[in-house]
């Protein structure tokens, strides 16, 4: 579920739209254009929330919306943290060390038992997450957000004839491979967490990147086929920690970083290629911060 997206994207060139002092202005739809692409995430929501109720178009870098969502997802997900998720998360990790130092088959067996258990709890407590994340209603044309405008909204915007399609030029296709431009849409329960954010003063750490308030971590694209990006935010220096990839048998498959993680927000692309397809747990851990994401190698 995106709760933030682009539902008709624009293929107008960005290059050829007037320039204003937030991004530029679309002559052929007469509606200014708001530039998130250079934004950090926080700030995107920020002014997300600045603007609701007016009627915009956006530019978003692809991995943006991807991050976005993400974001959300685990802030909605870990409010509050449940228990029983950080107990199955300690249950993998040691169960799943401790197949290295079986001595006998009945005891690798055992533990591969309560691994398959701890794997079940973990897809019931997901699929009972999942009701909370249903989105109360669509929020696209016509919403509080994004009042009806009859020239950009019926079924596609006059940036949207099929003629333009048929003459985008080979520079403007790799331009939309990685940016994409049109007007954004909410879930309720998206626009509603932009609303109650609150007013707080950003901080930025040495490479410019948001300083966060609490720990998060998740990895993105997911499910993915070649890599995905862990993005791990802390609000405080960590000594020693071990990042790693598990299969769903406990069995290490990669060794991601070791070492000390410094304030600020810090992002490692894990290489998939060689992994088979099926779920992977990435764990976080050290004496200050655990965390562990599940995700999917297509």
């Amino acid at each position: 579920m995106e709760h933030l997206r682009i539902e008709q994207p624009c293929t107008e060139k960005w290059n050829e739209m007037n320039a204003s002092d937030k991004g530029a202005f679309c002559r052929k739809c007469s509606t200014k254009v708001i530039d998130f692409s250079g934004m950090a995430t926080e700030d995107i929501k920020k002014e997300l929330k600045k603007l609701s109720g007016n009627h915009f178009c956006s530019r978003f870098k692809k991995d943006q919306l991807a991050e976005l969502n993400y974001d959300f997802i685990h802030w909605q997900t870990s409010q509050p943290r449940s228990i029983q998720s950080t107990m199955i998360f300690s249950m993998i990790l040691v169960f799943g060390m401790g197949l290295f130092s079986c001595t006998n088959e009945q005891q690798t067996e055992t533990i591969r038992t309560m691994q398959k258990e701890a794997v079940k709890m973990i897809n019931t407590a997901k699929e009972s997450e999942g009701d909370s994340l249903k989105p109360k209603a669509i929020v696209s044309e016509g919403s509080e957000i994004l009042p009806p405008e009859i020239e950009c909204t019926i079924q596609y915007t006059r940036c949207h004839v099929q003629e333009e399609l048929e003459t985008v030029t080979i520079e403007h296709e790799e331009e939309l491979e990685y940016y994409i431009l049109g007007m954004p849409a909410m879930t309720t329960v998206y626009r509603e967490y932009i609303e109650e954010l609150p007013e707080v003063v950003t901080e930025y750490d040495e490479n410019g990147l948001e300083i966060p308030k609490e720990p998060i971590s998740f990895a993105f694209p997911n499910p993915a086929t070649v890599s995905t990006n862990l993005k791990i935010g802390i609000p405080y220096a960590i000594e020693q920690a071990s990042i790693n990839v598990f299969n769903m048998s406990g069995q290490l498959v990669r060794t991601v970083y070791n070492g000390n993680l410094r304030r600020g927000t810090i992002q490692f692309q894990i290489d998939l290629l060689d992994l088979q397809p099926g779920m992977y747990l990435i764990t976080i851990f050290s004496k200050e911060y655990s965390e562990t994401i599940q995700f999917m190698k297509d």
